[in-house]
């Protein structure tokens, strides 16, 4: 075995390595053997009938992602200039997928915990009116994104998140104002900490 790995770590061109080869009670070597890369032969490449149908699909694959892009493409022009998505879908030639109206708050996206879709990012990325294309995730095309409005957040449609907040806020102050108070009494007693002699030495 030290052999045979020793033969796969090496080139054609390094010099033999000795290995020592060891006896099957393991106490004593039983043996030295001398390694060195003669010939490496390449892979070689599956055969074309075994291959046929994935590379046939995976053909057709990217020349589908292809006519995407360049529809895709023409259909997010026309949005940016100011046409109405469900009009420049229309005009692309072929049948699209409707476009749909989807409404989401920025918490919402905190509670997805990192699984946010690409779509729904875009859409806290992009200004009022504004659109940008981009790849669907799984290769299936790509997906036009437009930003009809915004509307600010209001806090008071959110008691519970804001007695949340604020006990938060309450329980961050509290501990300032505990550690304020000490550092004041330290400072009104004048109190030194002897950290080299005193602290450091009963340290654990």
């Amino acid at each position: 075995a030290p052999a045979l790995r020793s033969g796969f770590d090496l080139t054609q061109d390094d010099d033999p390595v000795v290995e020592i080869l060891t006896s099957s009670a393991g106490a004593d070597a039983a043996g030295y053997a001398l390694v060195a890369v003669d010939q490496i032969v390449s892979a070689a490449p599956e055969p074309l009938a075994a291959i046929q149908p994935r590379v046939a699909a995976d053909w057709k694959a990217a020349q589908a992602r292809a006519k995407a892009r360049v529809v895709a493409t023409a259909v997010a022009a026309k949005v940016a200039k100011g046409t109405d998505l469900k009009a420049a879908l229309g005009s692309a030639g072929m049948t699209l997928p409707p476009p749909r109206r989807t409404a989401i708050r920025r918490m919402q996206l905190a509670q997805m915990q990192g699984q946010i879709p690409p779509a729904l990012n875009m859409m806290f990325a992009l200004a009022q009116g504004g659109s940008r294309m981009i790849a669907d995730p799984e290769g299936r095309g790509f997906v036009i994104v437009k930003l009809i409005r915004i509307i600010p957040g209001n806090a008071l449609l959110q008691p519970a998140l804001v007695a949340q907040t604020q006990g938060e806020f309450q329980e961050a102050v509290s501990g300032e104002y505990a550690e304020q108070f000490a550092r004041a009494i330290e400072v009104d007693l004048g109190i030194k900490r002897n950290d080299k002699d005193g602290i450091d030495s009963v340290r654990l």
